[in-house]
């Protein structure tokens, strides 16, 4: 949960950060309050959406129904709705550079 450290810099450019787990609530509680912990940084401050059906990952394309999961994916979406910029990696470590997503935000115009 990178983004985190981001999160001002992300909505002063209009952005929101929101996370959806394929997890149970529950479960997605349990992981975010480890992760934290974890990597000794605050807690989340954006919201954790749960996805149990997965129905929110198949719409964006991110769906693996043989393992029952989402992909780790980040999206950019500007302000019509539209998908402007993404990033779907192979594993769960595989996530953009927070510049990255910063720099995607501020070309969308957010």
């Amino acid at each position: 949960m990178r983004l985190q450290t981001r999160l001002r810099e992300i909505e002063a450019a209009g952005g929101r950060v929101v996370a959806i787990s394929v997890d149970a609530t529950g479960t997605s509680k349990s992981f975010l309050a480890e992760l934290s912990s974890e990597e000794g940084g605050p807690p989340i401050e954006f919201p954790v959406l749960s996805d149990p059906g997965g129905a929110t990952a198949r719409a964006y394309g991110v769906y693996d129904a043989d393992a029952a999961i989402a992909l780790p994916a980040t999206f950019v979406v500007d302000r019509r709705g539209s998908v402007v910029w993404r990033h779907v990696g192979d594993t769960v470590a595989d996530r953009p550079p927070e510049d990255e997503v910063v720099a995607a935000l501020a070309r969308a115009g957010a």
